[in-house]
């Protein structure tokens, strides 16, 4: 069907469009002369199954519609009385219309309604993806505000982790809403990416992995998470690992993804630290285990179906194991001595340190294990824009990228109580955006070569919270989202606290040192007093007046038996109780 009419160019002719219907019907008769139907269908199972279903009329699609009209040949094109039912018969035959613009179209931008993406028929087809959708719904000329369309001429890829439900975005968008006044159409999106059920979210391995990536939102209640995953800097660091995750799913999809048209230093490994979030490895477990049970129906006949046979449910099995131990850790229950044996051995299977091949489960992670030593430096494009709003051809493409990863530093509750806090290192991904002019659109190979001659672009400035150069300087403030600078933590601290709160000591169980934290809001007398199981007080830690604060105290039950223990917290009218459980 014809794009929509608009000041630029001429509308296209009756006949222009009765070529292009002659066209399909000819190529799809082909597919049957050749004899590939069958062959072409299962291709298209597999891509869906994948990537998910085409945005655009199939040749299985078109077959049934000529079928319902009892069309046999082209030439029945030609009468006109046939051809108008054909042409009506299509716009209204489900399923037909696109969702995502991925070519160049001209718009009115003085018409107050988006233009009507044209109906097309593809032979192999591209396929719909929800964050091209998101792309294409929050740019010209899908924007329209107060009866006029806005010119928004990329998206931020911030929309999308929005979209798909993380909140954190929303302040780092602050200044492309007020702009480009698109706050309903994401606001929409939302909505809509709300309302998808499991059978969405499961539908194609694309999806899953989408779906996993969401697990990776803020959670509304962040109580049980370590203190460190409270803060702002954290959660910046989250979004990154998500759009870091998502540019590559971008890039592994490239061929059939429909765009929206914009180290080592050695050392042992006595502890590890798992990201507790037990959700996120539930998903990427259920990413295997779909791909596990897809492949197995093929035949074990060649070198490669035997390495896919066998990835997947190595991953699934890790993923399985990095759930119960986050679950644990979110529960601050100890780890059992398999789990703390099996992280040592990470990187190298006997527990120590060396330098790459890494023989460790992580290495598992990879398709190829040698991988896991190598820089993974990925381009992908992902929206173009054809004009500015004069008209005139610019031909920007948005990129995103991946490139060297960042060490990352992080503090957390110590397992031993000699010392409060113990500081775990681990690779933080690192995302790029890269725009071109002149519908340039990178290689992995040219971007590559950009990573390695230290040509990148800058980073996104949200990221400059939680980064600093090799000398330890921060960088330039950019967009932050609303928070209070963490600067320590420890028995003087009082750093600023919004509300009465007794956290649960750690560790616990315990033997024989814990630590108990709380914070106060205003200046209150304090008794924080510990009970054994029977009632009766065994200590009293704090009996003062405390500013406004956050606390730390230790408890030590070294000539205490094994058992459980209450600490009780009383603040004014605040009053609460925790369990520690001393074994010995």
């Amino acid at each position: 069907t014809p794009p929509p009419e608009n000041p630029f160019e001429p509308p296209w002719t009756r006949e222009e469009i009765r070529r292009m219907n002659l066209g399909a019907f000819m190529l799809n008769e082909l597919i049957d002369l050749a004899n590939v139907r069958s062959f072409l269908e299962k291709n298209d199972e597999i891509i869906s199954f994948m990537v998910g279903e085409p945005d655009n009329i199939t040749p299985k699609e078109f077959s049934r519609l000529m079928t319902s009209l009892q069309l046999k040949s082209a030439r029945e094109f030609l009468d006109d009385t046939i051809y108008d039912q054909y042409r009506n018969e299509l716009k209204n035959y489900n399923g037909t219309e696109q969702k995502i613009l991925s070519q160049i179209l001209m718009t009115d931008p003085f018409n107050d309604e988006p233009g009507e993406l044209p109906i097309s028929f593809r032979l192999m087809g591209q396929r719909f993806i929800v964050d091209s959708y998101i792309f294409s719904n929050v740019v010209f000329d899908r924007i329209i505000f107060n009866g006029e369309k806005i010119w928004r001429p990329l998206p931020d890829p911030l929309d999308a982790m929005f979209v798909l439900g993380n909140d954190d975005a929303l302040p780092l968008l602050k200044e492309e809403l007020i702009n480009y006044k698109y706050a309903s159409q994401l606001a929409a999106l939302r909505f809509l990416v709300d309302s998808y059920d499991t059978e969405f979210w499961e539908s194609s391995l694309y999806n899953v992995w989408l779906n996993a990536i969401r697990a990776l939102n803020p959670p509304e209640n962040r109580d049980s998470l370590p203190f460190f995953m409270k803060t702002a800097a954290w959660r910046q660091n989250k979004l990154n690992s998500q759009l870091a995750s998502w540019a590559q799913l971008r890039h592994d999809n490239l061929l059939y993804a429909k765009q929206s048209y914009t180290g080592a230093s050695g050392c042992s490994f006595p502890y590890s630290f798992v990201e507790p979030t037990p959700e996120f490895y539930a998903r990427i477990a259920a990413f295997a285990e779909k791909a596990e049970n897809y492949f197995s129906q093929f035949p074990n006949d060649s070198y490669e179906m035997y390495m896919i046979q066998k990835y997947f449910p190595g991953l699934k099995n890790v993923m399985i194991k990095l759930e119960k131990i986050a679950v644990k850790e979110l529960a601050l229950q100890p780890l059992d001595a398999e789990e703390i044996d099996w992280l040592k051995k990470m990187l190298f299977v006997s527990g120590t340190s060396g330098a790459p091949p890494f023989s460790g489960w992580y290495s598992s992670l990879y398709y190829h294990p040698d991988d896991a030593a190598k820089g993974d430096f990925t381009i992908a494009d992902v929206h173009t824009q054809p004009t500015d709003y004069e008209g005139n051809f610019v031909g920007h493409v948005l990129h995103v990228g991946t490139g060297k990863i960042n060490l990352g530093v992080f503090l957390a509750r110590a397992p031993y109580p000699e010392s409060p806090f113990i500081a775990f290192v681990g690779p933080v991904m690192s995302y790029y955006e890269k725009i071109t002019d002149n519908f340039e659109r990178l290689t992995d190979e040219q971007w590559s070569e950009l990573v390695e001659s230290n040509k990148l672009p800058s980073r996104p400035d949200w990221v400059n919270i939680y980064l600093a150069d090799s000398q330890g300087n921060k960088y330039e403030p950019g967009k932050e989202l609303p928070s209070v600078l963490y600067t320590g933590f420890n028995e003087e601290t009082k750093s600023v606290a919004t509300k009465f709160r007794l956290h649960q000591n750690y560790p616990n169980p315990f033997n024989p040192v814990t630590t108990i934290q709380y914070e106060m809001p205003s200046a209150q007398h304090v008794l924080l007093t510990i009970y054994n199981i029977n009632g009766e007080k065994i200590k009293t830690l704090v009996n003062e007046i405390q500013s406004r604060g956050t606390y730390s105290v230790k408890f030590d039950g070294s000539r205490l038996p094994s058992g459980i223990y209450f600490a009780r917290l009383q603040a004014g009218a605040y009053n609460k109780t925790i369990r520690l459980i001393l074994l010995k």
